[in-house]
């Protein structure tokens, strides 16, 4: 039998959970709309990262017949097909730290003054996403572009709604800290 009283992280997500600090976070639309972009953007992009640098050989070698008869593939770039997949997982890479510094800094909290982190991650996921559907594109993968230009309009639409939210609440801020002078 599992004692649970020596799990204090049990507790405390326990103690959470009950307490009005959950209630406060899930009443917040701030916190529903960001903490869980963070999430997902991170969920899809460990992988992808971690998957990148994991197999560099293999998945240089499938990059390599998936561009033979392209651009791609005449471009004089040092190291070849292995030097595009190092970008795509250094850009990858980039998006988790971006968005891990925006979950740690607290930026799906409600008081939090600045998203930085989430825009940088949003805008790069963008960048990795055109880079992506232009790839296969090329490669005369029409669905899988298909696919990465739709993710590429939907972290666009994401953005602007995180952008549009955030300087909601500034006005908020300042028609609040105005009355409150007057």
């Amino acid at each position: 039998m599992v004692d649970y009283a020596d799990m204090p992280c049990l507790n405390s997500v326990i103690i959470l959970m009950k307490g009005t600090v959950m209630r406060q976070l899930i009443s917040n639309p701030r916190f529903l709309l960001i903490f869980p972009i963070h999430l997902v953007f991170l969920a899809i992009f460990v992988p992808a990262t971690i998957g990148k640098f994991k197999n560099l050989e293999g998945n240089a070698a499938y990059f390599t017949g998936l561009f033979k008869d392209t651009i791609i593939m005449s471009l004089p770039i040092p190291g070849g097909m292995e030097t595009h997949v190092i970008i795509i997982g250094l850009l990858e890479g980039l998006i988790c730290l971006l968005f891990l510094a925006a979950l740690l800094r607290g930026e799906w909290l409600p008081k939090a003054s600045c998203l930085m982190f989430t825009k940088l991650g949003l805008l790069t996921t963008g960048i990795v996403f055109i880079q992506l559907g232009l790839g296969m594109r090329l490669a005369k993968q029409y669905d899988g572009a298909a696919n990465l230009f739709f993710y590429f309009a939907l972290t666009h639409l994401i953005a602007f709604a995180v952008h549009a939210f955030f300087l909601h609440f500034q006005m908020l801020l300042i028609l609040h800290l105005y009355n409150s002078i007057i």
